[in-house]
């Protein structure tokens, strides 16, 4: 049997009541692909009962299993590191793929530029979510991640399907296509992110300043009920910490730009924490402390990256932003 050319990655943690109907899901969205897949879950030592749900209900998905929990970054780069696949698809225990999803992906990699390729995430009730075409910006302390104003209204689908695709900061990890070479190369998802939130940002922001290409596919749909395991498994406040520590993170690795870092964020960060002190709102003095204590590393990957760096943070905005330009007129011309 030849080798497969795409591997389908579940990472999963205490999944066992999800699973059954994304791999479903995933079994008849495979239909007819135009490619030979092989799906996997990545079981990130769960104690429930997901290891033996795929053994016993779905014998032909890869199993693979790690004995320590990692994280989302943790459970992708092991999965990524034993598939042999030259492709590697990540989708989210709580995503299910529409049917003919793989097909619209699969010839951007034509181009030798393109390093990931993103499905259209929609909510059960059809509305596109965001993550969708991203630019970054860092005002008033903050890396702000602009999305395309008006995706929530009635429509937008439609216009963002006849648009076709288009260049994005990131993909998001819960359904995206990389070249598992340079996915390998930059060393996966960074686990300093872990257990999750801003690896993806991070990945494509890199893949961005090597000269490589990140695209939404709008053809390519996948429904994402973002229920996850997050609100289940973690406490509300220690997410809300984490989130805010890898959104700090994911700009000090990333924003190369010294006077974007000093005049945008380092210099007003202060009235802006000081204004949710106000708000009686501790979550980005405890984020911008757990932060810090990564700082050495953070050090470290910057130096480096200046070393492997092809694009400037302006040359990449430029991208993005004229593909942000491109996506409001669509909207702008769908709206009722």
């Amino acid at each position: 049997m030849a080798a497969p050319e795409v591997a389908l990655v579940i990472p999963n943690y205490q999944g066992a009541a999800r699973l059954p109907a994304t791999l479903a899901a995933v079994e008849r969205a495979l239909q007819g692909a135009p490619a030979r897949v092989e799906t996997v879950v990545c079981d990130d030592a769960s104690t429930d009962a997901s290891v033996e749900l795929v053994r016993r209900r779905f014998p032909d998905v890869r199993l693979l299993r790690r004995e320590r929990n990692g994280g989302f970054s943790a459970a992708c780069n092991t999965a990524a590191g034993e598939v042999g696949a030259p492709l590697v698809y990540f989708l989210n225990s709580d995503a299910h793929p529409r049917p003919g999803f793989l097909a619209p992906l699969l010839p951007h990699f034509e181009d030798d530029t393109v390093f990931s390729v993103m499905s259209l995430n929609v909510a059960p009730d059809g509305r596109v979510q965001n993550p969708v075409q991203a630019t970054p910006r860092v005002r008033f302390g903050q890396m702000r991640l602009l999305h395309g104003d008006g995706l929530e209204r009635s429509g937008s689908l439609a216009a963002l399907q006849a648009l076709g695709s288009l260049p994005t900061l990131y993909g998001s990890g819960s359904a995206l296509l990389v070249r598992r070479d340079r996915f390998l190369a930059l060393g996966g998802f960074c686990e300093l992110f872990s257990p999750f939130y801003y690896e993806d940002v991070d990945l494509g922001w890199r893949a961005w300043r090597r000269g490589w290409t990140n695209l939404l596919e709008p053809a390519s749909v996948v429904v994402h009920d973002a229920g996850g395991t997050i609100g289940e498994t973690r406490e509300r406040g220690w997410v809300a910490v984490r989130r805010k520590r890898n959104r700090l993170l994911a700009l000090w690795r990333n924003c190369l730009d010294g006077r974007t870092l000093l005049w945008h964020h380092l210099l007003p960060l202060p009235l802006h924490l000081l204004g949710r002190l106000a708000r009686l709102d501790a979550t980005p003095v405890s984020g911008l402390a757990s932060a810090l204590r990564e700082l050495d590393a953070v050090r470290a990957h910057r130096l480096q990256e200046r070393l492997c760096m092809a694009r400037s943070d302006r040359d990449i905005e430029a991208v993005l932003d004229a593909a942000r330009e491109r996506l409001q007129d669509a909207l702008r011309a769908a709206a009722p």
